[in-house]
């Protein structure tokens, strides 16, 4: 116990240095000390441009940098290599690179026009070059237009530069990357801390239903071995419960999080967009959209009475599990009675609809 006192206290320690450091290289300009070796324009209409990487050099001698904006003349904003002038803080990138394994995002502090990217260390050897494209996808899921009109929407400058370094800071990179991972653990350890908290009343109801679904399924085995519908609509009972739990918590983190503000003026856009269009596509998809977020709407109006409806959901399933245990228990299932079947079978088969309901009600949540 006391060894594992001094090694979380060394831990602490170490991270409490490790920060202090970190912050004190973060006052330095992120490129001081690269310069750029390579350049070129990125077209704005989906084709892809490479540059090949130095050959020879190693992982901290290589940064790549995405710069630029470009202005779609179909809405008016402005998209940058992350985010846009609506959403300026979307994590949205609009322009991507390949390979996508090969490098990752180390631009802390620097505007959304300029994407800085360093070498991954969970590939085995360095890519021999970096390529870079307009994500036109993303801009026809967003302005449900074709990607013919997207590109000609389009206009402003893209880059795609290569940068390095004859003298590569190594204590940097290795603070930096230890700041990068202790960042990551803290945040994985946040979002379980917050799912288990989001959900420990669900997950109580589900700890229950899983001990009442071992037995009633043995009581099956024992004595009622002919069952087989039965036993897969309790199945599916258990593993319906189980995903609704999911769905439950992520309903309640949505609605923890989810700017009402910007949710009503997306209806309201789309609302404007369905009116204004003219295809059947177009307006197929503008109405599937709308539907989505007005459902998110109306499920957010009143969070507390829809958790109340959720939990009553899961406490019925808990009773139909305690029904099914005393029916293949009791005098009726010994006897055989295939009316008792039915009605057993009936009874589980209207939860897993009314479940099935519930669960695509919450889809909606997911889907956005």
């Amino acid at each position: 116990m006391e060894a594992r006192r001094a090694a979380r206290r060394s831990l602490v320690t170490g991270l409490v240095l490790l920060a202090a450091a970190s912050a004190a290289l973060a006052r330095q300009p992120l490129l001081a000390d690269f310069r750029r070796v390579a350049a070129v324009s990125v077209p704005l209409d989906g084709r892809e441009v490479t540059l090949r990487i130095p050959r020879g050099a190693r992982r901290v001698d290589i940064a790549i940098v995405l710069e630029g904006s470009f202005t779609c003349s179909y809405n008016g904003r402005t998209y940058y290599m992350r985010g846009n002038s609506s959403d300026p803080t979307s994590g949205v990138h609009y322009v991507l690179w390949t390979p996508p394994k090969g490098f990752l995002p180390i631009d802390a502090g620097v505007p959304p026009q300029r994407v800085v990217l360093g070498p991954s260390f969970d590939v085995p050897s360095m890519p021999e070059a970096v390529g870079a494209y307009v994500n036109i996808d993303q801009l026809v899921r967003e302005l449900i237009i074709t990607p013919s009109e997207v590109k000609q929407s389009l206009s402003g400058r893209a880059r795609l530069e290569v940068w390095q370094t004859s003298r590569p800071p190594l204590l940097a990179a290795l603070l930096f990357g230890g700041l990068i991972l202790t960042g990551v653990l803290a945040v994985i350890a946040r979002l379980r801390r917050s799912r288990r908290t989001s959900t420990a009343d669900a997950q109580a109801i589900l700890r229950r239903i899983e001990r009442k679904y071992t037995p009633a399924m043995k009581a099956i085995d024992d004595q009622r071995w002919d069952a087989h519908e039965l036993r897969a609509q309790l199945t599916q009972l258990r593993d319906g419960a189980r995903e609704f739990v999911r769905r439950i918590g992520a309903f309640r983190r949505a609605a923890g999080s989810v700017d009402r503000a910007k949710l009503e003026a997306e209806i309201t856009q789309a609302e404007q967009q369905l009116a204004e269009a003219q295809r059947e596509d177009v307006r197929a998809e503008v109405e599937s959209t709308l539907s989505a977020k007005r459902k998110l709407r109306e499920l957010l109006t009143d969070t507390q009475a829809n958790e109340a409806r959720y939990l009553l959901r899961l406490s019925k399933i808990e009773a139909a599990m305690d029904t099914a245990s005393l029916w293949v228990t009791g005098q009726e299932a010994q006897l055989a009675d295939e009316g008792a079947d039915r009605k057993a079978i009936d009874t589980i088969h209207k939860e897993l609809e009314s479940l099935d309901r519930a669960i695509e009600e919450l889809r909606v949540v997911e889907d956005r």
